[in-house]
């Protein structure tokens, strides 16, 4: 999600030109906020100042303290002392400062857009099963039984051969479980709980559940 500043004016009108989803407020730190990175937004003569009066510094040292990732997006870098901002453009490379370069106010709500999106693919889960090339039936059977609470590949395979299937595991009793070797009270309660507890999206997913549903 994008968060501006309500004083973008000029980036508040390009983003909704672009038909961005996007918030304005008024932000303490940084000109625009984007996943974890907050986005300080310089332009022109305005970068020259702020670096020899070193407020940029301080600009990018708050964004520090909030444990976020920095990113200067520099607009119409047109003319400018070379020593002065080649200088402080090294320095941001030694220190790990991302920049990117824009020509105007709509590349870079362009940018900030694409960013956006990079950000919300990177956040998706990825699967957590590994996968193999080759599966049998039973291997997979194994598998799925293997993610169940504090079961291993022989409990797995002693489980499948007292209840013979998937199925009948799943509607097992506690006494039941409790029957198998290697299975006592509470290893049952939560196999039971694993198989009758409600899927939690949001404890999944978290802030990004509404892309599933």
């Amino acid at each position: 999600m994008i968060v501006v500043d309500d004083r973008e004016e000029k980036l508040i009108d390009a983003l909704d030109a672009l038909g961005v989803e996007f918030s304005v407020q008024r932000l303490a730190v940084g000109d625009v906020w984007v996943g974890d990175f907050v986005v300080e937004r310089k332009a022109g003569g305005d970068l020259e100042k702020s670096i020899i009066d070193r407020r940029v510094w301080r600009q990018l040292e708050q964004i520090r303290r909030l444990e976020k990732r920095p990113l200067l997006l520099l607009e119409r870098l047109e003319r400018f002392n070379e020593k002065v901002v080649m200088g402080f453009l090294a320095s941001l490379v030694v220190k790990g400062i991302a920049v990117f370069f824009t020509h105007d106010v709509s590349d870079s709500a362009l940018f900030l857009e694409r960013l956006d999106a990079q950000l919300s693919k990177e956040r998706r889960p990825h699967s957590i099963v590994f996968k193999k090339p080759f599966w049998t039936l039973a291997e997979r059977q194994r598998a799925f039984v293997e993610f169940l609470p504090h079961v291993g590949p022989v409990l797995a395979s002693r489980l499948l051969s007292t209840f013979v299937t998937v199925k009948a595991l799943a509607n097992a009793s506690v006494e039941a479980l409790e029957r198998v070797p290697g299975v006592g009270r509470q290893k049952a309660r939560d196999i039971v709980a694993f198989f009758n507890t409600p899927y939690d999206i949001q404890q999944d997913w978290g802030s990004h559940a509404h892309r599933v549903r």
